[in-house]
């Protein structure tokens, strides 16, 4: 197994795998922001994802002061598929029902009336890394102000265990063989959707077999992965043979991409 057709196979690898699909609000009606679990407020932008500790604030534009009524649907799904509805967390001008009523303007009294800020706490309904939030938000004509699917993720750095199965070639004239193995990876995971948040970078040991007369062949490397630790670059020793002890790999965490792909 040569390098280009390596490099060639992870590339296919990552350019097939799924990636999240987010909407956007239009016309600057509805802002989302962020308030972290540390008190900083960000706004969310289009692809960006959320911490799973963090409060969601749906902000509205005063421009819909209106005499129309408008509905919030909040959905969190789970990792594993399962969803359940959110409630909104109703205001003086919001019914039972999470629809907002925008009564007329008494233009004699100069009265108006404001849709104030609705918060939704991820983590009272025990939201995790992997989690999806989707937001609806329109008025009764279906006309959508917002409709957007939100990634959950843990930010910041964080370290995690994978078990990929691998395609090992030993350095020198060798044919290629299998392998399997234990990664360790550290990420840092920011809420702009990026390379730097696709790549982990840790060591692998596995077990080899290079030797057929070597009962128990173990392999120490550095390893890449990417995109969320699915598949796996990288090079080490055979610390149990003494010749060709250097070896390349691509590996595939397949439990993880099963999940992924949602089968």
């Amino acid at each position: 197994m040569k390098p280009k057709f390596l490099i060639t196979v992870f590339l296919a690898l990552f350019i097939l795998c799924p990636h999240y699909a987010v909407g956007e609000a239009s016309d600057g009606f509805v802002r989302l922001r962020e308030r972290s679990c540390d008190g900083y407020l960000l706004t969310v932008h289009p692809g960006n994802s959320v911490d799973y500790r963090s409060s969601l604030l749906i902000e509205f534009s005063d421009s819909l002061i209106n005499p129309y009524m408008m509905k919030i649907e909040a959905q969190l799904v789970r990792k594993g598929g399962a969803a359940f509805e959110i409630p909104v967390r109703m205001h003086s001008s919001m019914t039972d029902s999470g629809r907002a009523a925008y009564p007329q303007r008494d233009s004699a009294r100069g009265s108006e009336v404001f849709l104030k800020d609705i918060r939704i706490d991820l983590h009272n309904w025990a939201a995790a890394p992997g989690d999806e939030l989707r937001l609806r938000i329109y008025d009764l004509s279906y006309s959508y102000l917002l409709e957007t699917e939100i990634p959950v993720e843990r930010h910041g750095l964080q370290g995690g265990f994978s078990f990929p199965f691998l395609s090992v070639q030993r350095s020198g004239e060798h044919p290629g063989s299998l392998g399997a193995g234990i990664s360790y990876t550290l990420r840092n995971i920011r809420a702009e959707r990026s390379l730097l948040n696709d790549l982990g970078l840790g060591v692998n040991l596995s077990l080899l077999d290079f030797e057929a007369d070597q009962k128990v062949e173990i392999g120490l490397s550095l390893v890449v992965s990417f995109p969320d630790d699915l598949f796996h670059i990288g090079a080490g020793k055979n610390l149990t043979v003494n010749r060709d002890t250097g070896y390349y790999f691509l590996g595939i965490n397949l439990p993880a991409v099963i999940e992924k792909i949602g089968l």
